[in-house]
């Protein structure tokens, strides 16, 4: 196992706190309890990408680093672009999060957190320069927080704009359809280390919005 960088607590502590200001300030003050899943996602993402600073730009052209880096760069644009379509549709009134108009227009036409959907792909796309048990535990961890914390957001949002946004949520999946099944079709193709895994199948819903994950593992010394 690689040493933790040199700077590794003192930046996760000046950070963290910065998050933790973050999620007071926009979201757990005003009652908007999804900043505490939120919170989870961030700090999963930052220790994520400092464990993974040693080998940011390590084998530029191996399959992971590939794969690592399409994923970044669909984070950042689907980051940059929902921002944009939620300051300019939405129309915030008095505190960023306080929407007065649901956004459906560009991405948010087919999915309804495509913010939240960057964090997972900015998480995974950290998690593919160095797949460790460490890294595996916190993409798992970023993954399922940003899942909670859309879920939490949701029943907000439906007490927010009632029928409006329950009819909305019939139209769009929650996040981008047919990730998951792409991950784990290449998880094991790009993994380095020998994994104790022995088999797998993959069964995607016909309607794309679950799949179904069974896996043998190996487990020595039984």
């Amino acid at each position: 196992m690689d040493a933790i960088p040199r700077g590794f607590w003192p930046a996760v502590c000046g950070v963290t706190a910065l998050f933790v200001l973050f999620s007071w300030v926009f979201s757990i003050r005003a009652r908007r309890y999804h900043g505490i899943a939120r919170f989870f996602a961030f700090e999963s993402i930052l220790l994520l990408t400092l464990l993974n600073v040693p080998v940011w730009f390590r084998d530029p052209f191996a399959p992971r680093q590939i794969i690592s880096w399409l994923l970044l760069i669909a984070s950042l644009f689907l980051a940059l672009h929902s921002v944009h379509l939620y300051v300019k549709v939405s129309r915030p009134s008095g505190q960023l999060e306080n929407s007065t108009r649901l956004v459906v227009t560009g991405a948010y036409r087919f999915i309804r957190h495509p913010m939240y959907g960057s964090l997972g792909l900015f998480g995974l796309g950290v998690f593919f320069k160095r797949m460790t048990v460490a890294t595996s535990i916190l993409a798992a961890v970023d993954l399922l927080a940003v899942y909670v914390t859309a879920r939490i957001e949701e029943g907000e949002m439906r007490a927010r704009f009632g029928k409006e946004y329950a009819a909305y949520m019939r139209k769009t999946k929650m996040f981008v359809p047919f990730l998951f099944l792409l991950l784990a079709t290449l998880s094991p193709a790009l993994s380095v280390p020998p994994a104790p895994l022995i088999g797998s199948t993959v069964s995607p819903d016909p309607s794309g919005a679950r799949v179904t994950v069974e896996a043998v593992f190996r487990l020595d010394g039984l």
